[in-house]
């Protein structure tokens, strides 16, 4: 909260650099035109009185509770409603990463060409922002979710629309030019992670520190190449849970429930309905 930040002092903050930074819990990383020999040099020898130590860090559970599948509503008085449908995901160090990649990508990452985007946005007109997307959390699950922002009274239709092409991705087989296209996103967008020396010092660096193989990138495009439609769709199957979907909404309630022709009220239909607040993060309080 404020309070916590405000009550910070100088003390409390050369305690904290005391305790976690020391020789074994630094990762250094150097780009540009040097001696790697005479860098080490020069780094042994101002870092040699900087003392060691041991620390153990506490073990975090993944072990995430489910939340209850069904509608959480959040009222604001606002002409639109922001939606996101889903739930946890994976992490990126799961083996079906490069083929849920793909899998995503068809589904609703991959911009103009991915389902939701043509079914949401082009085909309906519902929204401009649309599509899916899996996030990753460093050494933990994260998540998974379609999302869209669209008029009020559309609300319930594209989130049905959303929730369609999660069950189609999961039982139909994905087109020849689905894989095509999507597989070759990730070939010809491989140089972007090396566009810079600092941008390939820190790529590199990452692997390091989340205890990933150093040949990662060297074998990042032969994966993808690998994944098949068919393991399109066993990963789709296995990651996306239509059991599990929680559907997160921000807007005004009466007209988001009301809904439109092609999707009329209320919204109960999705799931059973939470009516949520939000906390100010300034103050720890909930908002009424």
């Amino acid at each position: 909260t404020k309070a916590t930040v405000e009550n910070l002092t100088a003390a409390d903050l050369k305690a904290f650099h005391g305790k976690y930074f020391f020789p074994k819990n630094i990762i250094l990383a150097a780009a540009g035109d040097f001696s790697r020999e005479q860098l080490k040099n020069k780094i042994n020898r101002y870092a040699s009185k900087w003392a060691n130590k041991s620390l153990s860090f506490p073990a975090v559970s993944k072990n995430f509770p489910q939340p209850e599948p069904g509608v959480y509503f959040i009222q604001k008085k606002i002409n639109q409603g922001y939606v996101s449908v889903g739930h946890i995901g994976i992490e990126d160090t799961n083996p079906d990463y490069f083929a849920v990649q793909v899998m995503n990508f068809i589904l609703g990452g991959g911009s103009f060409t991915s389902r939701i985007t043509s079914k949401v946005r082009s085909d309906e007109g519902l929204a401009y922002n649309t599509g899916s997307r899996f996030t990753y959390r460093w050494g933990f699950p994260g998540t998974f979710a379609g999302y869209v922002q669209t008029k009020s009274e559309t609300v319930g239709y594209a989130i049905s629309l959303i929730l369609k092409e999660f069950e189609r991705i999961r039982q139909e087989p994905v087109s020849e030019a689905e894989m095509e296209t999507a597989i070759n996103y990730y070939l010809e967008s491989f140089a972007d992670f090396f566009q810079s020396p600092i941008g390939t010092m820190v790529n590199f660096a990452s692997l390091e520190l989340q205890g990933k193989p150093m040949n990662y990138y060297a074998t990042y495009r032969d994966k993808i190449k690998a994944v098949t439609k068919e393991k399109v769709m066993e990963v789709a199957k296995k990651y996306i849970q239509p059991d599990k979907m929680v559907i997160m909404i921000v807007g005004d309630f009466e007209p988001c429930n009301k809904g439109s022709d092609k999707f009329p009220g209320p919204l109960d239909r999705l799931g059973k309905i939470h009516r949520w607040k939000v906390m100010d993060p300034l103050t720890g309080q909930m908002v009424e």
